[in-house]
């Protein structure tokens, strides 16, 4: 990470400043409605009626726990994947800044001012590592805004109770499913969110930024392309005479969903987007930012509107519709007994005990798991 970027971090936190939401802060994102929201969730639990207190009866006790929390952690996980994206974008930066330190000096100029470009041999794996680093870092970043756009569907579908699997769910799951609720208090979130997606960032950039992760995930890689150009600001000789630097500009494909071959017979469009990849990033960064501080007081203001007339909306069972424990794949590890897990003390943060005790699991409660509905 670059020094100037490094000096935010090494501000100590304040008395009382909770490390998991200073830190965001650090690295510029700000996002105190997620919080916010959270807490609306958190104070709700109960470790009578278990899970979230009004929902009881519904949707029967063992699914009321599930869906609570798992509710809670996505709404936790907009903050924490954003952060991620964050630190992958610094570190990106960063990287694609040591790739042109390398490649700083491969541009000559003859003595008739020919220019040429020779670009220094890469002699060991080192000379290629802040290259492949900075597409580690990318890749990184949209993998993590896409999570977060994720679990900020999750919790649209927990919040408003849209009957859909919240295990599984995503933003796209989470428009499907609003598009086709009938209670006024669901069917309006669809405007607010379409219209805080489209006023967040260009035309078509949720579609690209989950194209993106898609290609990086589980499709056919792109190539890299970047340009050589002038380092600015320019050197000057002992002559006056500017000294030739070079730099290098990272571009990410205009179209990731097409494969490398299509995208270059489409002779109507450039095959990579026509600015900085840093510019692509930062833009991504804060148009998911954006919607998500839009939709959060949102979501807390129909959170409040539930909780105030608990039969307005019945927390459906489609929430969680398998049995719980869900499935296990039986993998014990490459050496399973080598590290044996048998805590006799767990430090956590504040918040987990009453989470545990919300979920009937301290020591007394756990057995009341074979009685609940």
């Amino acid at each position: 990470m670059r020094t100037t970027d490094l000096g935010s971090l090494t501000r100590p936190f304040g008395a009382g400043e909770d490390p998991e939401l200073a830190f965001p802060q650090a690295i510029g994102v700000n996002v105190p409605e997620v919080e916010t929201l959270y807490r609306e969730i958190f104070n709700d639990l109960d470790d009578t009626n278990y899970g979230v207190s009004w929902w009881a009866p519904h949707p029967g006790t063992s699914r009321r726990i599930l869906i609570s929390h798992y509710l809670l952690e996505c709404v936790r996980g907009i903050r924490q994947n954003l952060s991620e994206a964050g630190l992958h974008l610094l570190e990106a930066i960063d990287n694609w800044d040591k790739e042109s330190d390398f490649l700083a000096d491969c541009v000559n100029v003859g003595p008739h001012g020919q220019i040429s470009v020779n670009v220094p041999p890469r002699k060991c794996p080192n000379d290629d590592l802040a290259r492949r680093l900075a597409t580690l870092h990318a890749v990184g970043f949209f993998r993590s805004v896409v999570a977060a756009l994720d679990c900020l569907g999750a919790s649209v579908i927990g919040v408003l109770a849209l009957p859909k699997n919240i295990q599984y769910a995503d933003l796209k799951g989470a428009q499907e499913a609003l598009r086709i609720a009938t209670h006024p208090i669901q069917s309006t979130f669809l405007g607010m969110l379409d219209r805080a997606i489209s006023e967040a960032g260009p035309l078509g950039w949720v579609e690209w930024v989950t194209d993106f992760r898609n290609m990086a995930t589980h499709r056919g890689r792109r190539i890299n392309i970047n340009q050589v150009i002038p380092r600015q600001p320019h050197l000057l000789g002992p002559d006056g005479k500017v000294i030739p630097r070079a730099m290098t500009a990272e571009h990410l494909p205009s179209d990731p969903c097409r494969s490398q071959i299509e995208a270059f017979i489409d002779n109507t469009r450039p095959p990579v987007l026509t600015e900085h990849a840093e510019a692509t990033m930062r833009g991504t960064l804060d148009s998911s930012i954006s919607v998500v501080r839009k939709l959060c007081p949102e979501l807390v203001t129909a959170w409040q509107t539930r909780r105030s007339t608990p039969s307005l909306l019945n927390q459906p069972k489609a929430n969680w519709p398998g049995d719980y424990p869900s499935r296990s794949t039986q993998f014990n590890g490459y050496q399973p007994g080598s590290l044996p897990f048998d805590p006799a003390m767990w430090i956590s943060h504040r918040d987990i005990q009453r989470q545990f005790k919300s979920a009937a699991l301290s020591d007394e409660c756990r057995e009341l798991w074979s009685t609940f509905d």
